[in-house]
C-alpha cells in the first residue's frame, strides 16, 4: 500500500517491530506494512502498534502508544512531533466484478466471454483486468468504463488448457474516503482532518512511548471510555522530524481489542457470574430461552401447564370462564302493558353462576367484571290485529340507564302470524351491573308466545350469557 505524503520529498512509512506486543485491557492496533516512495528524505517507521488502556480515570481512558523512527534510514533521535485521531471511514467507490466463461470441451477449456457482475464506481480510467488460477494459462482481457462505472469486461485472448473456471479480478477505483473524527489529541480534528496542535514525544534510537489520552501532556485531550461503544474505530497518525514537516501515515489502523481487553469484555457477562446476582442489578428484557422451562411469563407461547389450579379464574383473559354463566328460558306469553313502550321480560327457569336474577325486578346482576357474550332468541305472535304489528327486543343496562348497543332484534308480522327474533352480542359489564331483556310493540296484542312444534316445553324465550374475558 502506498503512504500519504504531503510534500514531494517527505514520505512515510510503517512496518513491523519484531516481538513486542503490550497485553493490556482495551483496544490493540495491527501493524502494517506501506511501501516507500524512490529516494524518500524522511521514512518514518511506525511499528508494533498495540494500544493499551493501563488507566481508567473517572469516565475516561488512557492509552500505551509504542512505535519506532527512522529518518533517512538512521533511528530518530530527538524530540518527535505527532498529532493523532480516531475516525471511522467510509469508502464511497466500490470495485467491479465479474466472472468467466468457459468454452471448449473438459479438460481443456478457454475462457469464452467474461460475465460483469457489478459496475462498481468511482472509476476514472479503465481498470487492468486479471485471470488466474483454473489450471490453464493465456487467458486476457480488459475493461472499459463509462460514468466511472465499468461498462464491459471483453476477452481478449481466450488462453488454454483450463479445467475449472478461474477467477476474474477488476483492479479498484482509487479510493474515495469520507472520515468522521471522534477524538484527536487536541480536540481539533474535523471528518479526519489532522489536528491543529502537534503532541511532542521524546524518542530515543528510534523507539518512542506516548500516552493517548492523557491529560498531563501538552495538547492532549482526554479520551472517554463511552468512545469505544462506537465500532469500527480507526486511528490516524501525522508525524513531522522538525525539519520536512508532517506527513500523514496511511492506510489508517483499525482498533481491534486485545487479550485482556476480551477476558474484561467477557467478565461482565452471566457465565461468569459466581454467587447470587441481586434483582436491582437486573436491567433489560430477558428472552423465554433465557429462563427455566418451568417458568411460566407473559406473552410465551406453546406453554401447556397440568396440575390442580383454584381460583374463579379473574386473573385469566382470552378463555372461556365455565365458572361464570347464564342459561335462562320461558315458556309463558308476554304482551307489553302499553304499546310502544320496553317493559322487561320475566324468565320462570334460569341457571346462574356468578350472576343474580331477580324476578321481581326482571333483571339479571353481574358479579363479576369483564366481556360477555350473550345470545337471546324467542318466538313471536302478533294476535287478532288489524294490518300489521313491529315487535323488538333488546337488552338494556339499568345500572346506567341505556340500551346497549347492538343488541336489538325485531320482527314485522301480520295477525296471528309467528315468527322468530334472535341477536347475539358482545357486552362489558362491571360487577353490579343490572342487565334486563325488554319486550316493546306497537300492539298490545302482540308479544312473547310458545312456538307450536311438538315438544313438551316450548320456551317463548331463551337467553345464555358466558363470560370470555
Amino acid at each position: 500500500m502506498e503512504t500519504t505524503v504531503l510534500s514531494s520529498s517527505h514520505s512515510v512509512a510503517l512496518l513491523p517491530l519484531d516481538n513486542q506486543l503490550t497485553l493490556t485491557r482495551a483496544a490493540s492496533m495491527k501493524g502494517w506494512r506501506v511501501r516507500r516512495r524512490v529516494q524518500p528524505i524522511l521514512l518514518a517507521t511506525l511499528s508494533a502498534l498495540s494500544f493499551g488502556m493501563y488507566a481508567v480515570r473517572a469516565q475516561n481512558t488512557v492509552f500505551t502508544y509504542q512505535g519506532r523512527v527512522l529518518d533517512n534510514g538512521t533511528n530518530f533521535n530527538g524530540t518527535g512531533q505527532f498529532k493523532f485521531a480516531l475516525v471511522t471511514s467510509t469508502n464511497f467507490n466500490h470495485q467491479a466484478t465479474a466472472t468467466a466463461v468457459l468454452g471448449g470441451v473438459s479438460p481443456n477449456y478457454f475462457v469464452s466471454y467474461c460475465t460483469l457482475n457489478n459496475g462498481g464506481n468511482g472509476y476514472v480510467t479503465a481498470p487492468a483486468v486479471t485471470i488466474s488460477g483454473g489450471g490453464g494459462s493465456g487467458a486476457t482481457a480488459s475493461a472499459s468504463i463509462s460514468g466511472g462505472v465499468v461498462a464491459s469486461v471483453n476477452v481478449i485472448t481466450p488462453g488454454s488448457g483450463y479445467s475449472s473456471t478461474p477467477t476474474v479480478t477488476v483492479a479498484p477505483p482509487p479510493p474515495n474516503i469520507s472520515y468522521v473524527t471522534f477524538w484527536s489529541n487536541d480536540g481539533t480534528s474535523v471528518a479526519g482532518s489532522a489536528p491543529t496542535s502537534a503532541v511532542c514525544v521524546g524518542v530515543t534510537n528510534g523507539l518512542f512511548t506516548v500516552v493517548l489520552g492523557d491529560t498531563t501532556i501538552a495538547n492532549m485531550t482526554a479520551i472517554s471510555a463511552s468512545l469505544f461503544t462506537q465500532p469500527n474505530l480507526q486511528l490516524l497518525i501525522w508525524f513531522n522530524d522538525g525539519v520536512n514537516g508532517f506527513a500523514a501515515l496511511s492506510p489508517v489502523q483499525n482498533l481491534t481489542p486485545a487479550p485482556y481487553a476480551i477476558q474484561a469484555m467477557n467478565a461482565n457477562s452471566a457465565s461468569n457470574l459466581l454467587g447470587t446476582l441481586p434483582p436491582s442489578q437486573l436491567a433489560g428484557p430477558l428472552t423465554l430461552a433465557q429462563l427455566p422451562s418451568a417458568v411460566v411469563t407473559n406473552n410465551s407461547s406453546s406453554v401447556n401447564l397440568t396440575g390442580t389450579f383454584s381460583g374463579d379464574g379473574s386473573g385469566l383473559y382470552n378463555t372461556v370462564t365455565t365458572g361464570n354463566y347464564v342459561s335462562a328460558y320461558d315458556t309463558t306469553i308476554q304482551t307489553p302493558s302499553t304499546a310502544n313502550a320496553f317493559q322487561g321480560v320475566t324468565f320462570a327457569a334460569t341457571k346462574v353462576i356468578g350472576w343474580t336474577y331477580s324476578g321481581t325486578a326482571t333483571n339479571f346482576t353481574c358479579g363479576q367484571s369483564g366481556m360477555y357474550f350473550v345470545s337471546y332468541d324467542a318466538t313471536v305472535e302478533t294476535g287478532t290485529i288489524s294490518g300489521t304489528a313491529t315487535i323488538s327486543l333488546r337488552a338494556y343496562n339499568k345500572t346506567i340507564g341505556a340500551e346497549i348497543a347492538g343488541s336489538e332484534s325485531f320482527a314485522t308480522l301480520t295477525a296471528n302470524q309467528y315468527g322468530a327474533i334472535s341477536k347475539s352480542f358482545l357486552a362489558t359489564f362491571d360487577a353490579g351491573d343490572a342487565l334486563q331483556i325488554q319486550l316493546s310493540a306497537n300492539s298490545t296484542s302482540a308479544g312473547l308466545a310458545p312456538s307450536n312444534g311438538y315438544s313438551s316445553v316450548r320456551p317463548s324465550i331463551s337467553m345464555t350469557i358466558i363470560r370470555i374475558q
